[in-house]
């Protein structure tokens, strides 16, 4: 992890310097910026993170109401955000840190985003590596090690997001087994996010994600059963439902067993992996 981050460290165009302990401030030849880990310090700045990723990402986004009065109070959550000398929000980015078994742990990156004026200064780059800071924090405090770096991608802008994530520095890749019929990807699914708090009804569809994944200690390929963990990890943290969201039990266990399902599916088609192996390609 540290020397991902040192690549990024050594690609950078901008110095850093530490202000507060939630903030820096980077500084090329041509322009400066702040970045924060924004927690309930600047309650502004974060209603306007909310406000700029919701606009990129639309229906996908998380719950603002959410993000603004619970997740961020949680230590393993992060929402960094670049604002420029005006103040304005102009690229911002949410991550999180799972912890496994084994005291190892994952860094998931959900949203990153750059306004399309500042796009070309490699500001996402100045969030990863905030982000990786975040990941590299979270496990020392923890005792834990950073084993992975995941994420999801949609398949109408795959081609573009993995232009991204290749990159030397990222490197997060799909992931494959090898089935008795051929190489196939793994049918990773991001249930829905909201449901009918009465009836347990989804209020949205499941979404069919590719499942992007960078080994830190730069392995191409790994058991289908520790992939197996990191999904299980991913969907525990983030789409099992939690029984206060609903009006009453019979709503909370009808969402329990879809989801349940979801990962069922993906359980079995990894039975399938020949030496139960799976790849990073």
């Amino acid at each position: 992890m540290q020397k991902l981050l040192r690549r990024l460290q050594a690609k950078s165009n901008y110095s850093r310097e530490k202000v507060f302990s939630y903030q820096e401030v980077i500084r090329s030849d041509q322009e400066t910026f702040v970045i924060d880990l924004l927690t309930s310090h600047d309650d502004k700045k974060l209603q306007q993170t909310c406000d700029f990723l919701s606009a990129v990402f639309g229906p996908e986004m998380d719950d603002p109401e959410k993000i603004l009065n619970e997740w961020i109070f949680d230590q393993n959550i992060a929402y960094h955000a670049i604002s420029n000398g005006n103040g304005k929000v102009i690229a911002a980015a949410n991550s999180s840190y799972m912890p496994l078994e084994n005291d190892e742990g994952i860094l998931a990156v959900w949203y990153v985003a750059v306004d399309p004026e500042f796009r070309g200064r490699r500001l996402a780059n100045e969030l990863y590596q905030s982000i990786y800071q975040f990941a590299l924090d979270r496990a020392e405090d923890q005792g834990s090690n950073v084993k992975a770096i995941v994420g999801e991608a949609s398949h109408q802008e795959i081609q573009t997001i993995e232009q991204v994530l290749r990159r030397e520095e990222i490197a997060r890749k799909r992931v494959y087994y090898q089935s008795t019929t051929g190489m196939k990807e793994v049918p990773y699914v991001s249930p829905p996010l909201r449901w009918d708090c009465e009836t347990g009804a989804p209020l949205e569809e499941a979404q069919a994600h590719h499942l992007m994944i960078k080994l830190v200690d730069g392995k191409e390929q790994m058991p289908a059963q520790e992939l197996l963990q990191i999904i299980k990890a991913i969907y525990r943290d983030s789409y099992f439902p939690r029984e206060n969201d609903f009006r009453g039990k019979e709503a909370y266990d009808k969402v329990s067993v879809v989801v349940d399902e979801y990962l069922k599916t993906i359980e079995d088609a990894l039975a399938d992996a020949v030496d139960g192996e799976v790849f990073l390609r």
